[in-house]
C-alpha cells in the first residue's frame, strides 16, 4: 500500500512538472507575440530550467529501475524557504 502511495506521489510530481513546463512554453509564446524580448528570454530560460529539471528526475528514476534503492524527490516552492521531500521507493 504504501509502495502504491508512493508511486501515486512520484507520477503526481511529474504531472505537475509538465503543467509547470507546459505553462513554461505558453509564456514564451505569449511574450513573443508581444514584442517583449526581455520576457522572452526569462520564459526561454524557465522553459529551459524546467526541461532540465524534468530530464534529470527521468534519469533517476530510469537508474532506479536498474537497480533498487530510493529516488528523493526536492520540491521547492515558490516564496517559501522550506524545501519539501518525499522519497519515492521502487
Amino acid at each position: 500500500m504504501q509502495e502504491r502511495r508512493e508511486e501515486k506521489l512520484g507520477d503526481s510530481i511529474l504531472e505537475q512538472m509538465q503543467r509547470v513546463q507546459t505553462k513554461a512554453w505558453e509564456l514564451l509564446g505569449k511574450m513573443e507575440a508581444e514584442g517583449d524580448h526581455r520576457g522572452s528570454v526569462v520564459a526561454l530560460r524557465e522553459v529551459r530550467e524546467c526541461m532540465e529539471s524534468l530530464d534529470d528526475m527521468l534519469a533517476r528514476a530510469e537508474a532506479l529501475k536498474a537497480g533498487s534503492g530510493e529516488l528523493l524527490v526536492k520540491v521547492v516552492h515558490v516564496g517559501t524557504a522550506v524545501p519539501v521531500s518525499h522519497p519515492i521507493q521502487t
